[in-house]
């Protein structure tokens, strides 16, 4: 058996953010600003709340 953890947020790029909030598939109450870390080319994001949590494998391909 493998080992999996609950995913209750997901992170996007602002261009993501911006096309699904065009588009209505996001709620900007659900949202927060996740800024860029120090020391790394990361420009940041933001982070949407799911409606309902999904997992995902902690190693491995992707399959449980």
């Amino acid at each position: 058996m493998r080992e999996a953890f609950i995913e209750t947020e997901e992170f996007i790029t602002a261009e993501e953010y911006l096309r699904r909030r065009e588009k209505g598939e996001i709620d900007p109450r659900k949202t927060r600003v996740v800024p860029p870390r120090i020391g790394s080319n990361s420009f940041g994001g933001f982070a949407i709340k799911l409606d309902l949590p999904r997992y995902k494998p902690a190693w491995g391909n992707g399959e449980l």
